[in-house]
């Protein structure tokens, strides 16, 4: 590109790659983060300016 030289053809391209990631099986993985994730995330007791509510909202609001 500079001093006028050209690009070398690519030997792979992203459709090869997607292809190949397509074609994988990641059951082993899947089952290892089903194990971790298995039991509930526990509530974090964070301090805060304000006290936690006693029932969970999801109210929200925009600046």
């Amino acid at each position: 590109m500079y001093n006028g030289e050209e690009l070398q053809p690519l030997e792979l391209q992203y459709k090869d790659y997607s292809e190949w990631m397509r074609g994988r099986n990641l059951e082993s993985q899947r089952n290892y983060w089903k194990e971790v994730f298995k039991e509930e995330a526990p509530v974090l007791d964070l301090v805060t300016d304000y006290p936690r509510p006693k029932i969970q909202s999801y109210k929200g609001a925009q600046v």
